[in-house]
């Protein structure tokens, strides 16, 4: 079994980064280097 190229780390998600992160997403779903870039303000 090989592991995935593309590793979640896992954060601390607040309820303010989250909002942000699907408004993000709304716009840009194939952006999914920002999940990693949440939560470093």
């Amino acid at each position: 079994m090989s592991a995935p190229t593309e590793t979640t780390p896992t954060i601390e998600v607040t309820d303010a980064a989250r909002t942000a992160l699907l408004e993000h997403l709304s716009r840009d779903p194939q952006s999914r280097y920002v999940r990693i870039h949440v939560g470093h303000g």
